[in-house]
């Protein structure tokens, strides 16, 4: 019963992406794409103060990859950068809150890589 409730979850943020759409202000911005799978998506961050302000992303996948950005998205408003560069896989996995084979972690994944670039990058790579 917990893993249907997961799982819902997962599939409202895959229909219902939060925070999905591109930003004209973006102070950094990444695409990232999933060779393995076809998943792309371009991560858009407004920092200001040393936190992360807005973000928003554009792009197409599966339920894992794009429901996981969906909720790292709602989860990075607000936080510190050093904060959101710490942020590890096992966080996702925690985020998602369900199991996955390694080839779908790498899908849940898609995104934190796209932040991280972004911040480590410091601008624009769009």
């Amino acid at each position: 019963m917990a893993f249907d409730m997961y799982m819902e979850e997962i599939i409202d943020h895959y229909k219902h992406p939060r925070n999905f759409h591109s930003m004209d202000d973006a102070t950094h911005s990444r695409k990232e794409a999933n060779p393995l799978c076809g998943d792309t998506l371009t991560v858009y961050l407004k920092v200001k103060d040393g936190a992360i302000d807005d973000v928003s992303f554009t792009g197409s996948g599966c339920a894992i990859s794009m429901a996981s950005m969906s909720m790292l998205s709602e989860k990075l408003k607000g936080m510190k950068v050093e904060d959101a560069l710490a942020l590890q896989r096992e966080d996702i996995i925690k985020m998602l809150n369900t199991d996955l084979t390694a080839v779908r972690v790498k899908c849940a994944m898609l995104g934190l890589v796209a932040v991280r670039n972004a911040l480590k990058d410091g601008g624009n790579d769009e």
